[in-house]
C-alpha cells in the first residue's frame, strides 16, 4: 500500500477565495512524500491542488499573495495534522485550518463543516529520498527542489 503525504511548510498558497460559504486555498505546487509498503526509499513529487473548507468562516490577515507557508494545522474533528495531510483528506464535521506564513506576522485561521484536499493533474516526480535522510534534512533539500 503507498503511503501519501502532501507537506504543508514550503507549499506557495497562489490564492484565496471566499465565496458562498467556501474558502478555498489554492497553491501551484506542494510537496509529496509516496512510501510504498517494504521500500527503502521515499519518493518526492510536486502537484498542484486546493484545499477547500465548506460552509466555512475566514478569519486573521491574508498575506500579499503569492505566500509561502512556514506552519500550519489542518484541524479534522479531534484530529490534528501538523505540517502535512495526509492524503487522501475529505471530512465532515468540526474541520478547518490554522495557517502561518513566511515573513507575515499574523495567520489565517478557516473553520468550517466540511474540509477537502483536490490534486490537479498528475504529480510530478522530483527524486528517491534516501532511507538515512532525517525529515530536518529532506526539508532543506526540498527547499533546493523549488
Amino acid at each position: 500500500m503507498t503511503t501519501r503525504i502532501l507537506e504543508l511548510p514550503g507549499m506557495q498558497i497562489q490564492a484565496i477565495t471566499s465565496e458562498n460559504n467556501q474558502v478555498t486555498l489554492m497553491f501551484s505546487a506542494a510537496n509529496v512524500v509516496k512510501s510504498m509498503d517494504d521500500a527503502v526509499e521515499k519518493t518526492l513529487w510536486r502537484q498542484a491542488g486546493k484545499l477547500i473548507v465548506s460552509q466555512a468562516e475566514l478569519a486573521g490577515e491574508i498575506p500579499a499573495l503569492p505566500a509561502i507557508v512556514e506552519h500550519a494545522d489542518i484541524n479534522d474533528n479531534t484530529y490534528t495534522q501538523r505540517d502535512m495531510i495526509q492524503i487522501p483528506l475529505e471530512s465532515r464535521g468540526r474541520v478547518g485550518c490554522e495557517l502561518q506564513f513566511r515573513d507575515h506576522a499574523g495567520h489565517v485561521v478557516i473553520w468550517g463543516e466540511e474540509i477537502r484536499l483536490v490534486l490537479d493533474d498528475a504529480a510530478k516526480y522530483i527524486r528517491h529520498i534516501p532511507a538515512n535522510e532525517t525529515r530536518s534534512q529532506s526539508q532543506e533539500s526540498h527547499a533546493k527542489d523549488w
